[in-house]
């Protein structure tokens, strides 16, 4: 687990400081050190079970705080209401 919290932590970082061409790029890879670190919490408080449920709802609601942001900004740059899959990609 600690190992994909390392991918997720390098990918997300690499990508905001060398990759961010665009705002949108720039949330994906926020969205990346997101994941990495509520599996460095996972990791760590895995033995309570409590804190293993909070977590979980505190990333759902990041995910999903997020991914709304990335589809607001990529209406928004686009300019259509219209999104299609190759527009995400």
């Amino acid at each position: 687990m600690m190992f994909y919290s390392l991918i997720f932590f390098v990918v997300g970082l690499f990508s905001a400081l060398f990759f961010s061409l665009t705002v949108l790029m720039y949330l994906i890879s926020i969205e990346f050190l997101v994941i990495s670190l509520v599996l460095v919490l996972f990791v760590c408080y895995g033995y309570n079970s409590l804190f293993e449920f909070f977590t979980f709802l505190v990333m759902v609601v990041l995910e999903s705080v997020l991914g709304l942001v990335l589809m607001l900004v990529l209406v928004s740059a686009s300019g259509s209401d219209f999104m299609s899959f190759s527009d995400v990609i």
